[in-house]
């Protein structure tokens, strides 16, 4: 008989420098009400049986059916976080958040933060290892490749500037049937978000000044800008929230989503930005194929 070896897999590495001590950037990543202020909307952590941390949970969730869960293999204060995936469920691979070949994998996938003190600053890199090579897990590494950029952005986002404070998100989840120029010529269109002033052209790290078709006027800078799939920038003018805009392939279909994370608003004013932007976006967007539950 002949003896297969594991299958390829591949990996992907982020870095990112937050100004701010080490303490505060692993308090971020390891705490479970710190993950709801920059990662997720739910979080728990929870220690082995004999109260330490290696061997425990680390459970995340963005809502009903979009829960995950690892286990944690190292723990070690300020420097090092490793943990494996536990495999999703079957719901969450039918709403299209996880390849179906997920149920199949051999070994767990694995994410690791490393965390070094530079100067006044931290860099943290994160190794998202383990992903089959085979082509019907790209679009899984293309999503992750891309999202977590867009999460890092808001883990820094939130600890050099709003550290300590809860977030409240404006967000908007719909199903859309089009090509994703299709989608992205309307969405940074005088329609969409630039009725006055341009997305066009810029770059990570440049100012930009819109005046959206609503009215609302957003100033602020770019931090990723990945036409005609991922958009994130700070909105100043909205008490320096961060907004992020992301279209991808889920289970034969795309999923938009725009995430508005603001820390100085109350409950009433989010509310009152979605009542808003909700119809908004299901009139812009073609193709959408139905309203979020």
């Amino acid at each position: 008989m002949t003896k297969h070896g594991p299958k390829p897999t591949r990996a992907q590495e982020h870095r990112i420098e937050i100004k701010a001590p080490a303490a505060q950037v692993w308090k971020a990543i390891s705490d479970g009400e710190e993950l709801t202020r920059w990662f997720v909307e739910e979080a728990k952590i929870t220690p082995n049986a004999n109260g330490a941390y290696e061997g425990g949970r680390y459970w995340i969730s963005w809502g009903a059916g979009m829960e995950g869960e690892s286990r944690i293999e190292v723990w070690k204060p300020g420097e090092r976080l490793r943990l494996t995936h536990a495999k999703p469920s079957e719901e969450m691979v039918e709403c299209g958040l996880f390849p179906k070949a997920f149920l199949e994998l051999e070994e767990p996938l694995v994410e690791e933060y490393r965390l070094e003190s530079s100067g006044g600053a931290t860099v943290l890199r994160l190794v998202h290892s383990g992903i089959p090579t085979s082509e019907d897990w790209d679009e899984y590494y293309d999503g992750t490749h891309r999202g977590w950029k867009t999460f890092l952005f808001g883990l820094r986002h939130y600890v050099e500037k709003h550290f300590g404070k809860p977030r409240r998100n404006v967000f908007v989840m719909l199903p859309v049937n089009a090509s994703y120029e299709q989608i992205w010529e309307r969405l940074t269109g005088s329609d969409g978000l630039a009725r006055e002033g341009t997305l066009a052209g810029l770059q990570a790290g440049e100012p930009y000044r819109l005046t959206t078709a609503l009215g609302e006027r957003f100033e602020g800078t770019i931090l990723m800008h990945v036409p005609p799939k991922s958009l994130v920038m700070t909105v100043d003018t909205i008490d320096d929230a961060l907004l992020s805009v992301s279209i991808d392939d889920m289970a034969e279909k795309k999923l938009f989503y725009m995430t508005l994370a603001t820390f100085g608003t109350t409950e009433a004013d989010v509310g009152a930005i979605r009542a808003r932007w909700l119809p908004w976006m299901q009139r812009l967007l073609p193709g959408v194929e139905s309203q979020p539950a």
